[in-house]
């Protein structure tokens, strides 16, 4: 019953604004666009201009590890979740059931690209790997939010999408945990490689796609999983780190 009231709230929710004039899901005013948000909310998100260490956070402004070579991944985080429009943007697309927001997020993360000069460090063979969820919560969510914003940036890197990872825990949210070290247990063996992708990601770069890290635990949880099958250097690309 939930996931019929839940489909029904979506296919009502597409075709409201689809007949109706666009509203800015942030500020509520009549936009410009059919995307979700106006260009005024979308111009007050501010947009990082460097990756960070995942080990202490500290800016790399040449976008490479020069503090903790041994850090599992480098973070690269598109804004701050202190942002208003980026926490409610995030909050809409995943909890209220809104998945064409991963455009608006798209072009958050294509500014930060440009402002970060993030590209420089891509490889033209990297591969993009979404964030898996667990089956459970991906049919109750009705979309994965990761594999979304992946297609985005799939288009905007001309680089393709694969689903690396399988998320074989169903393990309670991390946002629910504040305890690092409980948040560590929490993710641990959650994920485990596709045994038919692990030729193919072999001395490759993986862009990890994610829409919000706070502790950093999940990312380097799937981080680590990546590194144990040859994958040579991972990004974790985020919308917003908290």
């Amino acid at each position: 019953m939930n996931h019929l009231y839940k489909l029904l709230s979506t296919i009502r929710s597409l075709l409201f604004d689809t007949l109706s004039p666009a509203i800015c899901v942030n500020c509520r005013s009549v936009s410009e666009n059919k995307e979700g948000l106006c260009a005024t909310c979308l111009g007050s998100v501010t947009v990082n201009d460097t990756a960070i260490c995942s080990t202490c956070r500290a800016r790399l402004p040449e976008n490479k590890k020069i503090c903790h070579k041994n850090s599992a991944y480098l973070l690269a985080a598109a804004t701050n979740y202190s942002n208003d429009v980026a926490r409610n943007i995030i909050w809409q697309y995943k909890y209220r059931h809104k998945p064409w927001l991963a455009k608006q997020s798209g072009k958050i993360l294509a500014q930060f690209l440009e402002k970060s000069n993030l590209q420089s460090v891509i490889d033209s063979n990297a591969i993009i790997s979404p964030m898996p969820l667990h089956k459970k919560r991906e049919r109750k969510r009705g979309f994965n939010q990761s594999l979304l914003l992946a297609q985005e940036l799939s288009q905007l890197l001309k680089l393709p999408i694969h689903n690396t990872l399988m998320r074989v825990k169903d393990t309670p949210r991390q946002a629910e945990i504040s305890d690092y070290d409980r948040r560590r247990d929490n993710i641990a063996g959650c994920f485990v490689l596709d045994k038919g992708i692990a030729p193919t990601i072999k001395g490759r770069q993986i862009i990890l796609v994610d829409d919000v890290t706070t502790s950093g635990a999940t990312l380097n949880e799937a981080a680590r999983a990546l590194k144990t099958a040859g994958a040579r250097k991972i990004i974790g690309l985020v919308i917003a780190k908290a």
